[in-house]
């Protein structure tokens, strides 16, 4: 069996040190092009304002293309460590759509600016991200353990991460197809009403909780209801002979992967 592989420690001094510089090279940049290229107030407002809101807006575009990529039937060689051919994918679907708009003199001003104050944003965001504490999710069925960020959604986490349940609803909290159970790390106390939806008593009482409904801010073990769970993780090379449909595989502990 394999060894949990547990989260790596952060350095949050560093990590902030480096998000400052980054944002003050970005700041300093952006204002040296502005007085360069000599726009008035107005203009530069807008091409601050605009510019940003359209990195903005790309930047999660890009996010939302490469989860669905991920999830979706593609050839295997795309699924390398970290997903990184399909991160190249998108990035080059990127490139062609600004290709085709930089001949624009005033999207080279929005876009320049934008790509600026995107940076110094996401270097910020970043950082948040990064110094996050993280927990650790147990999944009972085969053993797996997840490492995931503080505030993570626990069933679009466990998503990310190859366990795709039903869902019937999209994570709304209204049809109970989601449900799991947490033996360990979410006592009885601190489950919301909104953690059971439209779970009868009956259901309730044998411990089952909407996982759509759960955010993370502790360590927790975690029961998943098989019948509606329609994807495991992919099993390893290693896998016990004779799993079939419905069984989940032994899968390797591994960091998580958070949800989009």
């Amino acid at each position: 069996m394999s060894k949990s592989v547990g989260p790596k420690k952060q350095n949050n001094g560093m990590i902030w040190g480096i998000t400052v510089v980054i944002s003050l090279v970005a700041l300093v940049v952006m204002i040296a092009l502005l007085v360069n290229w000599q726009l008035d107030l107005f203009k530069s407002l807008r091409a601050i304002i605009v510019g940003g809101a359209s990195w903005a807006g790309i930047i999660y575009a890009m996010k939302e293309i490469r989860v669905r990529l991920k999830l979706a039937p593609i050839p295997e060689i795309l699924r390398r460590p970290n997903d990184w051919p399909i991160s190249i994918v998108v990035a080059l679907l990127l490139a062609l759509g600004f290709y085709a708009l930089w001949s624009i003199q005033a999207f080279q001003y929005m876009g320049m600016i934008g790509a600026l104050v995107a940076i110094a944003v996401g270097a910020i965001v970043w950082a948040r991200e990064a110094t996050k504490p993280v927990y650790a999710v147990t999944i009972s069925n085969d053993g797996n353990k997840l490492y995931l960020p503080a505030g993570s959604k626990l069933m679009q986490s466990l998503k990310a991460n190859g366990y795709v349940l039903f869902a019937q609803c999209g994570g709304k909290g209204t049809c109970a197809t989601c449900r799991c159970k947490i033996p360990a790390g979410l006592p009885q106390e601190k489950r919301a009403p909104t953690m059971y939806g439209p779970l009868n008593e009956k259901l309730r009482g044998e411990g089952w909780i909407l996982s759509c409904q759960i955010v993370l801010n502790s360590d927790i073990t975690v029961e998943l209801f098989k019948p509606l769970v329609q994807k495991w993780p992919t099993p390893p090379a290693t896998a016990t002979p004779g799993s079939g449909p419905g069984t989940p595989p032994t899968a390797p502990s591994k960091p998580a992967t958070p949800a989009a």
